[in-house]
């Protein structure tokens, strides 16, 4: 702990608190975390796995549809794969590229590969700062321990540690900080992680008005890479929904904006869909009844998003012109294209995508009986199409 302290003193002083901008210089804290973490993994065990085909391992045979228990603490405890291993000794961490993240076999305390616990980001940060701040704050002398039993513990006994804590800051910085408790603490650090790691939003009719609720959540999240917007049960009353200004604050607010989808948005016109044009990273996007865009608008956005991969198209009754598709054809970028129930363009419309067709690794085109092509499946476009442009 006095290591700690100084660590603190050096690196923060006494006056003023430490922040989270702190903690990447604090490497013995850090490998004093990590040496805790070894000692006293939060669980025994990981959770059970299943084997899902025979195999072997080190000699023994495993069949399919056993079930697995990961001796956590034998591992940390190993004398194999630690010098003293029942010794508290952050030194051992202190130059070593050991870490917790599941990359080091000999050390996994929250497990890993793709099941490694999701909340270890949050965790570790929260762990790190309430540490900090309590051994800056306080000097810690630990009084005669008392022992208690809990029948219901699957661990039978544990001890109760009598700690009697000594202010080491001066008075007026912890009255400035006694309002910053643990849950606000940790309320704040959720707050922020979401922030940093949200890549995905969905919308819709919640949103009222659409554009200024928009700008809010754009301005709070700025790693959106994919972005779905719904009104499948919008009404009048529900309010205004998502227009061109929305769009045009899309293309500006989400420079990571990769994956669109805008459903049942009946105010979107070709103007908005032109301000998607800017959206350089944009490689997928996928219209659902969107009646007042027209092929122009498709056109408009294609030339400027060339990285255009996937477009989907349904229900999109007023996409009439389809020099899109000749120009889409040109750049040879498409890999999957979905045109369903657009009622002006024919399967033989798709001959104008010449040799960009040799690059589609999926193609869906059908055209519901009510509208004016027949229906027809993709097996029989393919025919047709290898026929015209051979």
């Amino acid at each position: 702990m006095k290591k700690v302290q100084g660590e603190l003193d050096h690196h923060v002083g006494k006056e003023r608190t430490v922040n989270e901008s702190d903690l990447k210089n604090l490497v013995y804290l850090q490998a004093v975390i990590k040496v805790s973490l070894r000692l006293g993994p939060p669980t025994p065990l990981l959770a059970l796995r299943e084997s899902i085909e025979d195999c072997h391992i080190g000699g023994f045979h495993v069949p399919a549809g056993t079930h697995l228990a990961v001796n956590l603490w034998e591992i940390h405890h190993d004398p194999q794969l630690w010098a003293e291993p029942d010794k508290f000794q952050p030194e051992r961490f202190i130059g070593s590229n050991v870490d917790v993240h599941g990359k080091h076999f000999q050390f996994i305390p929250f497990g890993s590969g793709r099941r490694i616990c999701p909340g270890i980001s949050f965790v570790l940060s929260i762990v790190h700062i309430v540490l900090a701040r309590l051994f800056q704050g306080f000097d810690l002398q630990l009084l005669p321990a008392d022992s208690f039993f809990y029948e219901d513990n699957p661990l039978g006994t544990g001890t109760i540690l009598n700690v009697l804590l000594a202010p080491r800051l001066p008075q007026a910085l912890i009255k400035e900080t006694q309002e910053r408790n643990s849950a606000s603490l940790a309320c704040e650090r959720l707050y922020e992680f979401e922030r940093e790691q949200r890549e995905f939003l969905r919308i819709g009719c919640g949103l009222n008005p659409a554009n200024s609720d928009l700008t809010s959540l754009y301005n709070r999240f700025k790693n959106l890479a994919k972005i779905e917007i719904v009104y499948s049960d919008w009404m009048s009353k529900l309010g205004k929904q998502l227009d061109d200004q929305g769009l045009l604050i899309i293309s500006q607010l989400c420079p990571a904006l990769t994956d669109l989808t805008l459903g049942f948005c009946t105010f979107i016109t070709d103007v908005g869909v032109g301000h998607l044009a800017s959206c350089t990273n944009l490689s997928t996007l996928k219209f659902n009844f969107t009646p007042r865009i027209s092929g122009c608008g498709i056109l408009s956005l294609v030339v400027g998003c060339k990285g255009l991969s996937s477009l989907h198209l349904l229900r999109c009754i007023n996409v009439s012109s389809v020099e899109w598709l000749e120009y889409v054809g040109k750049l040879e970028t498409q890999q999957e294209l979905s045109i369903k129930n657009c009622r002006a363009i024919g399967e033989w419309d798709l001959a104008k995508l010449g040799f960009g067709w040799r690059r589609l690794r999926s193609l869906q085109f059908e055209v519901d009986a009510n509208y004016r092509y027949m229906k027809v499946r993709g097996w029989v476009v393919a025919l047709s199409l290898g026929s015209e442009v051979g």
